[in-house]
């Protein structure tokens, strides 16, 4: 009965490990279908994409992440060391420690929103959607989140001769970007209007009466 039962199984295993020698064959197949498969997705999805286009990208955007990053660390362990030392200073009746740590503690949270409030309107890119003719801009918030602004040539306002820091206003928010890292000039030319003809308020109808008043005054005298 053992022997029969070991031919059986030596029978099986020539079977099994001969089938196996042909799975050699149809592995690589196998890699190279899974391979095809993502190579599709992955070209499918850039071509989903296809209309959304890179034209600016800010050459301080690694420079301003990483100052908003500093920053908020250093607000974050000065407030958490906070009480500690303020318990310490207690207990030694240092007064002059305490009302040190506190203005030091300010300091620093006031340093932080200072340089957001400086920070927040650069833009670190903009992107162009030529299906829908639109632009999207991105910007830092506090936390260094991006904030997205989709917008079209007619949101943008240029800014007052007085505005620092600003090239121009898009629905209401003053933004800085530099004209000279675009990939396409054009762009920068139709966000800020200049490929548009000049007005020089000659509808107006105010002032075409007063230049005709004062012609006629000086024909009269």
């Amino acid at each position: 009965m053992s022997l029969i039962l070991r031919a059986n199984l030596r029978q099986k295993c020539r079977i099994y490990f001969g089938d196996t020698k042909n799975l050699r064959y149809s592995y690589p197949c196998v890699n190279y279908n899974k391979n095809y498969v993502k190579r599709a997705v992955h070209n499918d999805h850039k071509y989903s994409q296809e209309n959304i286009s890179e034209i600016y990208r800010g050459i301080l955007k690694s420079k301003v992440r990483n100052l908003k990053i500093f920053s908020l660390g250093t607000t974050a362990c000065t407030i958490a060391i906070q009480p500690f030392f303020i318990t310490n200073c207690s207990t030694l009746d240092n007064i002059i420690g305490i009302v040190g740590s506190i203005i030091f503690t300010m300091t620093s949270i006031f340093l932080t929103l200072l340089l957001h409030l400086i920070t927040r309107r650069y833009v670190t890119f903009i992107y162009y959607d030529s299906e829908r003719d639109k632009y999207l801009a991105t910007t830092y918030s506090l936390f260094v989140r991006e904030n997205k602004i989709e917008f079209t040539p007619a949101d943008v306002v240029p800014p007052k001769i007085n505005a620092m820091i600003t090239t121009c206003i898009i629905k209401g928010k003053p933004l800085l970007f530099d004209e000279n890292y675009f990939n396409d000039y054009n762009h920068y030319q139709k966000i800020m209007g200049f490929d548009k003809p000049i007005d020089y308020k000659l509808s107006d109808p105010n002032l075409n009466n007063v230049t005709i008043k004062k012609d006629f005054s000086e024909k009269t005298k």
